[in-house]
């Protein structure tokens, strides 16, 4: 993955973190410190990264981090360790404990970025970061960011870090290229106020006419290299919603949505483009609405928390394809 290189060099320290000028009445109580601990040659070196919580038991954090504590969990596990990962959040030294964890790879998005969801065992006593209603809100608020900021736990001006930093955000560059020259539209890079080691995962926030917007994630940076690049997550919308709002969530629900959802959309182009040719024979035509309509209004419950039965849908794919092949559709729509 792109950021292995990133990872090779922080571990035995941190992950990245704020620089530049601080705005000290502006830190999240949502953004919390996530600690992890690697053995290295009979020595334990404690790690962090920064999270946010989302709520419902849920932080977002890069996925670099995730890494480091599977293998935390692992050697723990294994009584390697003396303690499992944990989070702390600002106002209190309670230490949430690591019980599940959601790395963006495993979701079957289309573009993956350096991100990762972690539930925790016991409820959090901290506000949670509100996420943005769509794609859009994420785009209009980063068109001008001086309400936006970016927060973490990582090496400060005096080269010290594990004590939260705040910062507000001077310019983002869009779709900046990595190592590897590649450009990513979901990528945007501090120049100024930017990222070095201990603030990986922390959130890039900005406040809008709806409050706190979380809006990106801090993908990572360099010691010595005097920028930092977020991950923003209006691509993940979705599967971020989908995993906070279900404390039993899994991923192969979430990829099984995502197919149902991709369904649905094909269907949506097939009936278009045979109802444009003049073949979609009437009943096809309303066993197709009601299949596309039972597809979304399923994904939606999903999404939402709800269990929904998927007998109505398989009657209905059966009708679909009885109805189909008596029509000749196939043939009619690619001769």
């Amino acid at each position: 993955m792109k950021w292995v290189l990133y990872l090779q060099i922080f571990i035995s320290f941190s992950a990245f973190a704020i620089k530049g000028e601080y705005t000290n009445d502006h830190d999240l109580s949502s953004t919390c410190k996530l600690t992890f601990f690697v053995k290295r040659e009979g020595k334990i070196l404690t790690g962090t990264c920064t999270g946010s919580f989302i709520g419902n038991k849920t932080f977002i954090t890069a996925e670099h981090c995730y890494d480091d504590v599977v293998s935390n969990q692992e050697d723990f596990n294994s009584k390697q360790l003396p303690q499992n990962s944990f989070f702390t959040c600002p106002g209190s030294e309670k230490k949430y404990v690591i019980k599940k964890l959601f790395p963006m790879e495993n979701s079957r998005l289309n573009e993956l970025q350096d991100m990762a969801l972690i539930k925790v065992e016991d409820e959090v006593d901290a506000k949670s970061i509100s996420l943005p209603k769509s794609s859009e809100e994420v785009e209009n608020a980063l068109k001008d960011t001086k309400n936006c900021y970016v927060s973490g736990y990582g090496l400060d001006n005096d080269e010290k870090y594990g004590v939260l930093k705040t910062a507000r955000v001077a310019s983002l560059e869009n779709n900046p290229k990595d190592i590897f020259s590649v450009g990513s539209s979901q990528r945007v890079r501090l120049r100024e106020n930017y990222a070095d080691h201990g603030d990986s995962g922390g959130p890039l926030y900005c406040e809008t006419p709806s409050g706190t917007i979380l809006m990106g994630v801090v993908h990572g940076g360099v010691k010595g290299v005097k920028f930092g690049d977020i991950e923003k997550i209006n691509n993940a919308l979705e599967w971020i919603a989908y995993h906070r709002d279900h404390l039993d969530s899994s991923e192969e629900l979430f990829r099984q949505l995502m197919v149902n959802t991709d369904l649905c959309h094909s269907l949506g182009e097939c009936s278009d483009a045979m109802r444009k040719i003049g073949i979609l024979a009437s009943d096809t035509e309303k066993i197709m609405m009601k299949l596309i309509k039972q597809s979304d209004e399923e994904r939606i419950e999903i999404l939402f928390g709800g269990e929904k039965s998927k007998v109505k849908l398989d009657d209905l794919w059966e009708e679909m394809i009885k109805e189909w092949q008596r029509n000749d559709c196939f043939k009619k729509l690619y001769p």
